[in-house]
């Protein structure tokens, strides 16, 4: 939690705050020992970093405690993307070059967990992730919702990658047929309720049912 609220820290400032400050050395502070507001560049080098450690430390052993914070920060981040992306077309416009660091960041925070879902062996994964949404169910749902139904092509298409692999994980085809047919309509509500502002969402979204469909098939 510490790690990833250092990550919002300096995610929250955007590039315009950057007047001023010299981008050419990373970290270089010349002869004077007084404190400066980091450029850009070493904030980005500085979030790459903490992402890393997250990385390594769930590769390693995935508890709830070590895995619930950076769900949280995903669901947070895009939440509020989600709000500000759908208030209005001009605000949202307005608003983009504010929102690119902590997009960023939120992009790489989906990219772990894919990576997570992916490998074949990460200790306690999938059981920490039905500890923290209370079973398969709430897991799949809360993936659907909240990645696939993104307003952002990248997060969508790594929800959907995510789902797939989530799916496979999954021991039996039975349990994975429960799941498809439990989150179909969690995830046609959330289209339906997206589709208004982003004419794509309804297909996209019809492409996620298809992944979850065919992959409980296939298992």
């Amino acid at each position: 939690a510490d790690l990833l609220e250092i990550i919002t820290e300096y995610s929250a400032r955007t590039d315009e705050d950057d007047s001023g400050l010299s981008q050419q050395r990373l970290f270089g502070r010349g002869h004077s020992l007084a404190p400066r507001t980091l450029t850009a560049a070493e904030r980005l080098f500085v979030v790459d970093t903490v992402f890393g450690i997250i990385l390594i430390m769930l590769s390693r052993r995935c508890t709830v405690n070590h895995l619930h914070p950076l769900v949280v920060f995903i669901t947070f981040n895009l939440d509020k993307q989600w709000e500000s992306t759908s208030s209005t077309i001009e605000t949202a416009v307005a608003e983009t070059r504010s929102r690119n660091s902590t997009h960023r960041s939120t992009l790489k925070a989906v990219s772990i967990l894919f990576f997570l879902l992916q490998k074949s062996q990460v200790h306690n994964l999938i059981e920490s992730l039905a500890d923290i949404f209370d079973n398969a169910n709430g897991v799949a749902s809360w993936i659907l919702c909240c990645l696939v139904n993104s307003f952002n092509d990248e997060v969508r298409g790594l929800g959907i990658k995510c789902l797939a692999s989530y799916l496979r994980h999954v021991k039996t085809a039975t349990t994975a047929s429960k799941i498809v047919d439990s989150s179909k309509q969690a995830m046609m509500t959330a289209a339906d309720s997206n589709a208004g502002s982003n004419p794509t969402a309804m297909s996209k979204v019809k492409y996620g049912i298809g992944v979850m469909s065919q992959s409980a098939t296939t298992m």
